[in-house]
């Protein structure tokens, strides 16, 4: 068994309450920094597998241990240096219908390009460009024709060498990292999810084919969902590190389920000191989450734009979940038509797609005002939104709307 079989850096948090999950009062020191899974979160807890977050900040993944074995093995022996652990936990890609075949491109399939007036910022030769949008999701085809030239490159790796050539603690990262495998392998896309996703945000703009929202940003592939649409937790945090700590100023994460843990909380909360904007998935199972909640979703921060889905007439799309405090905004989301693996395209729909939109946009923003917050450009794309009056179950009561969030940037 291995203690602490893999250690990365990670983001330093302010100082702040951890509120632990499981009770205290025994004799043994360690099990008062560990926390147990709630009956509510045992279902999704992975057995044998923990999250150890350092009182530096560092977090890593303990895994193969029981609890008594945990203790004994890893966190007494760490106990000064260790600020909490907890389960690791399953989350899962917001689920996905697949559209209609399209026997070939027609202009009605940008159809969520047209409503978000997304031309509007191309007119002015604004595309996104100095801009890097993490996809945490399934990973990306790198290969694919559109968005070969979009990819994020570390300049400090040199690809293919089997070295860590820039010691941040992952090898051969040339366009991001596969943590679900901890591989830099990222054609793993059997999915499709993370590669339809990353076209929405950046493919490049070809006639008769997918056009992203900002087509001169780059993406950062991180990947930790698994062919059967779920991750650990546990990696979904290390990616937002690595992404926090590698550069991207816009984190989409089109996914979500847990609501158990603490060092999930403090890491996208953290992303505010950091400057980073963090665009969630509202979920697809017309839940008010207000009510209901659903993380990261109804996480509630500066840097934090959570997104609901709309279908073509730009009302509400049945399956999405709103939330009049927590969703902050809907955009297109159903029958969205984007770049899929080995050179494909095709229709997907769900808040999965919306969310996309919405990071395009920021990235259209900031690459006009490079010097803005992230909660400047968040608040520029929730004032500027379009609200025809249709009463949306969300905080800015509109929908996306590019060319009035440049107004309201003042560009």
């Amino acid at each position: 068994m291995d203690v602490s079989p893999r250690f990365f850096k990670s983001i330093i948090f302010a100082a702040t309450a951890l509120t632990l999950l499981g009770c205290n009062g025994s004799d043994r020191p360690g099990e008062q920094v560990l926390s147990r899974a709630s009956e509510q979160c045992q279902p999704d807890a992975i057995p044998q597998r923990y999250i150890v977050r350092w009182q530096d900040g560092s977090t890593s993944i303990a895994e193969g241990f029981e609890e008594d074995e945990l203790i004994d093995e890893v966190i007494e022996p760490n106990l000064e240096d260790i600020e909490a652990v907890e389960p690791d936990y399953r989350v899962r890609l917001q689920p996905m219908e697949v559209g209609p075949q399209v026997s070939e491109f027609n202009i009605s399939a940008q159809w969520g390009q047209a409503n978000a007036n997304l031309e509007s910022a191309w007119n002015q030769g604004i595309y996104g460009d100095g801009i890097t949008v993490a996809v945490i999701d399934s990973g990306v085809d790198p290969e694919h024709g559109l968005l070969r030239n979009r990819m994020w490159v570390n300049p400090g790796e040199i690809p293919g060498n089997g070295i860590d050539d820039d010691g941040n603690g992952y090898v051969d990262d040339v366009n991001g990292y596969n943590f679900a495998q901890n591989s830099a392998d990222q054609v793993l896309d059997g999915v499709g999810h993370g590669t339809h996703v990353a076209g929405i945000v950046a493919a490049e703009h070809s006639e008769n084919f997918s056009q992203g929202a900002a087509p001169q940003a780059k993406i950062m592939a991180l990947d930790f969902i698994d062919s059967d649409f779920g991750g650990a937790l546990s990696d979904a945090i290390l990616a937002i590190e690595y992404a926090a700590n590698n550069g991207a100023k816009i984190i989409n994460a089109s996914w979500g389920g847990s609501t158990c843990s603490e060092n999930f909380r403090q890491s996208v909360y953290a992303l505010s000191q950091r400057d980073i904007l963090f665009i969630a998935a509202s979920g697809n199972e017309g839940l008010n989450v207000d009510i209901t909640p659903t993380y990261p979703a109804s996480f509630v921060t500066n840097a934090q734009i959570t997104v609901g889905a709309i279908a073509r007439s730009s009302v509400m799309a049945e399956f999405s979940n709103y939330g009049d405090q927590t969703v902050d905004l809907f955009a297109p989301g159903v029958d969205i038509y984007s770049t899929l693996p080995s050179q494909r395209e095709g229709l997907l729909s769900g808040t999965s797609m919306a969310t996309p939109f919405v990071a395009g946009a920021a990235a259209l923003l900031w690459s006009a005002r490079p010097t803005a917050t992230a909660a400047q450009v968040k608040a520029a794309l929730l004032t500027g939104v379009s609200t025809e009056a249709r009463g949306y179950r969300n905080s800015s009561n509109g929908r996306l709307d590019v060319s009035k969030a440049l107004t309201a940037f003042g560009l």
